[in-house]
Parts: structure tokens; C-alpha cells; sequence
């Protein structure tokens, strides 16, 4: 970062490096991220989903609801940003409520 890199330069899958800190359980490295100046929290994927539409996706345990709880206290997070079919964090949510409880229910 001191050189210069881009913290939201993103692959060709439209991932940034907080996306794949985020993914991969690296809460220390998101946490450096996110105190850099100029990342983006809310970038979107090739699917307009941002970090937070992606990480509620992905929840399949309780790691995945520990990360979304850790997104969720971020400054500056937009839960509100549709992706490219127009669902929310919101809609995503209540979908995966409504597929597994179990994932949702005691979360730690």
C-alpha cells in the first residue's frame, strides 16, 4: 500500500483483494484494508452484488454470519445497493431464512 497499489483494483472476476480477505476469513487483512484511504466497502461484482449482498450469499455457517456481523459494523456500508436483478441484502436474507434456518438461527 505504501507504493501505491489500488485496494480496489479488481481481477477479472470483479473480486478485490477485501472481497478475497472477506472470503477466505482474513478479518485482520480486511481490517487493514478497510482502514486504507479510498476503499470502496460497497463494490460491486460482475453481478452488481457488493461485498455485503455477496457475503449473505454465501452464508453457510457460522463464520459466514460472524463476517456478515463484522460488515454490518462498517462505516460507510450501503445495505440497501440492488444488484443487477434487483435484490438487496435484504431480499437475500430473507431468502436464505426462508432455505435454512438452521444457518440463521443461533448465530455466534
Amino acid at each position: 500500500m505504501q507504493y501505491g497499489a489500488d485496494p480496489n483494483l479488481q481481477n477479472d472476476w470483479k473480486s478485490t483483494p477485501l472481497s478475497i480477505a472477506m472470503f477466505k476469513g482474513h478479518l485482520a487483512c480486511a481490517d487493514f484494508l478497510l482502514n486504507q484511504s479510498g476503499v470502496d466497502v460497497n463494490i460491486r461484482d460482475e453481478s452488481g452484488r457488493s461485498l455485503l449482498s455477496q457475503t449473505i450469499d454465501n452464508m453457510t455457517d457460522d463464520k459466514a454470519v460472524s463476517q456478515l456481523k463484522y460488515l454490518l459494523d462498517k462505516d460507510g456500508i450501503d445495505v440497501n445497493l440492488a444488484d443487477t436483478q434487483g435484490l438487496t441484502p435484504l431480499h437475500l436474507i430473507a431468502t436464505k431464512v426462508g432455505n435454512d434456518e438452521e444457518v440463521l438461527k443461533n448465530p455466534s
